[in-house]
């Protein structure tokens, strides 16, 4: 009898709530249409974003090769030199990725390249005379100088930190497993340099790893040669001679392989549709958002009255 009584309650109630909502449906239309308006003005404001993406695919070089048929025989002493025989190349493209979006790696890109006042300072593109549109609050283009207002520990000029903090966000990748592919993309306001920053991180990545492996090479070798001269025994003396051999070819298809870990399939373009902002969902978001408070609001007010009678 109780459970019956109380879901009768509960009916009544809801009844009320839509009854008090109703008679105040003018002021929850006006709220309404003043949140959708400014969600309009408000998506309109933001500038258009642009998404390259490059489709790259793991190169031969970094598919197990002659070293896995060492890796056996030759392991442990290999170990000792710092090299790796176990088929390890394989996983090279996701440390690859890895390095991609580190810090290090980042801001290197960015001091080669001059790309802090375009990254940092950036607001929009004007699209009729191609030419990116930079905050003035942020950077004098008349004196080439940083005017922005900062608060300690920050300085005039931006820190590479804070730089870091916006390129990472416009710079992504996907994995798509079940085709072995990836992509890498680069949101901007200029689609040009979207697309134009995405190819050349391919590029640069590709660099990056070779020079580390040969680096690691030419130690290798340098280790092996030492212990060489230490060593009279011919069975050890035919084991370095064979390591010395693989890790001299190693340097070598580093230095002769121009997609050394990734190879561009399908190079990125300068996007012709935007990717951001989606303004029909902005619009949707504010209209959602206004409905919500005012219904609140005259929830709360006719709950605060009952309350006083």
């Amino acid at each position: 009898m109780q459970e019956v009584v109380r879901d009768t309650h509960i009916e009544i109630s809801i009844i009320d709530l839509f009854k008090q909502l109703w008679k105040k449906k003018l002021l929850i239309i006006l709220v309404t249409c003043v949140f959708s308006i400014a969600g309009v003005f408000f998506a309109l404001f933001l500038p258009n974003q642009y998404k390259a993406e490059v489709m790259i695919i793991p190169s031969e070089a970094t598919q197990s090769g002659g070293l896995s048929a060492l890796a056996s025989q030759f392991g442990g002493l290999a170990g000792m030199a710092g090299i790796n025989l176990s088929g390890n190349a394989s996983k090279k493209p996701k440390i690859a990725l890895q390095i991609l979006k580190s810090r290090t790696f980042l801001i290197d890109f960015i001091h080669r390249n001059e790309l802090q006042i375009l990254i940092f300072a950036a607001e929009g593109w004007d699209i009729k005379e191609n030419k990116v549109l930079i905050n003035p609050k942020l950077y004098d283009e008349t004196q080439n100088k940083w005017v922005r207002k900062f608060d300690f520990p920050k300085k005039l000029t931006p820190s590479d930190q804070e730089i870091y903090l916006v390129f990472s966000k416009m710079v992504d990748y996907e994995v798509d497993v079940r085709e072995g592919t990836y992509s890498i993309s680069v949101q901007y306001f200029n689609p040009n340099l979207a697309a134009k920053w995405a190819n050349m991180l391919v590029a640069d990545i590709n660099e990056h790893m070779r020079k580390l492996d040969i680096e690691q090479a030419e130690k290798s070798v340098e280790y092996l040669n030492l212990q060489l001269k230490n060593t009279s025994i011919r069975t050890t003396e035919s084991v370095f001679f064979d390591l010395i051999e693989e890790q001299t070819k190693k340097a070598m298809l580093a230095q002769v392989q121009e997609d050394y870990i990734f190879s561009i399939i399908d190079p990125a373009l300068a996007p012709e549709n935007k990717s951001e902002p989606k303004r029909a969902l902005i619009c949707i978001l504010f209209l959602v958002l206004g409905f919500m408070i005012s219904s609140g609001y005259v929830i709360l007010r006719n709950y605060a009255l009952n309350k006083k009678q």
